[in-house]
């Protein structure tokens, strides 16, 4: 046999990105084959179209990709799609067994919080890009992935966590000094309800037998 037609009897090799993308497209397929109210209507829609699911997912995605782009309430429907899923999926990983998803999805809020702190001191600044809504719902698409290169997950080994562990004594001597004023400010502020209500208790009770008082005065004598 010659090395052509030994090259040509080799199987080929998928990239592991190739993989992981048709895992992903079995994932959604697997969902689309369920039982459930989204399936429901996909299936009628079937039914009357002759259009397949996974190209009416593929069709709406594409739909939602150009509104987010153009569309009115694109910043709304941003953070709802970012924050619905992920939502959704993290209940489910409480009630399932094992761990692996519940640290998947505890990344993905970690990285979600300090985005949207980020977001928040530049909001007025990003907003006026074009397309910035669509990039962030790709961005958040990407840190919600269910493959191997997840954006939670790179951005938490690659930058969060080394930050996190080089400053974290300092990180919790703050927390610490925030945490005493905090219970001191509160301290305080029970000690001086307490003082006015019982200022104001005092108050009523003299005023009561004063006009008490007043009121024996005011009675004719028999």
């Amino acid at each position: 046999m010659s090395n052509q037609e030994q090259t040509e009897a080799k199987p080929q090799q998928i990239a592991p990105a190739d993989s992981e993308l048709l895992t992903a497209r079995q994932k959604l397929e697997k969902f689309l084959n369920e039982k459930n109210a989204v399936t429901d209507v996909l299936n009628q829609i079937e039914e009357q179209t002759g259009i397949q699911k996974i190209y009416q997912v593929g069709g709406l995605g594409g739909f939602l990709a150009f509104y987010m782009a153009v569309g009115y309430g694109a910043q709304i429907l941003c953070n709802f799609l970012g924050f619905l899923y992920p939502a959704i999926a993290s209940i489910k990983a409480i009630e399932s067994e094992g761990s692996r998803d519940d640290r998947q999805w505890l990344t993905y809020w970690v990285v979600y919080a300090l985005f949207n702190i980020l977001e928040y001191f530049s909001d007025l600044l990003l907003s006026w890009f074009p397309f910035y809504y669509l990039m962030k719902l790709l961005f958040l698409c990407w840190c919600m992935a269910p493959v191997s290169w997840n954006g939670s997950h790179i951005l938490y080994t690659k930058v969060i966590r080394p930050w996190f562990l080089k400053h974290e004594q300092e990180i919790e001597r703050d927390l610490s000094m925030i945490e005493t004023g905090v219970n001191s400010a509160a301290t305080a502020a029970v000690a001086a309800a307490k003082e006015q209500a019982t200022a104001a208790a005092q108050q009523h009770i003299a005023d009561q037998i004063q006009n008490a008082g007043s009121n024996d005065q005011q009675e004719p004598s028999n």
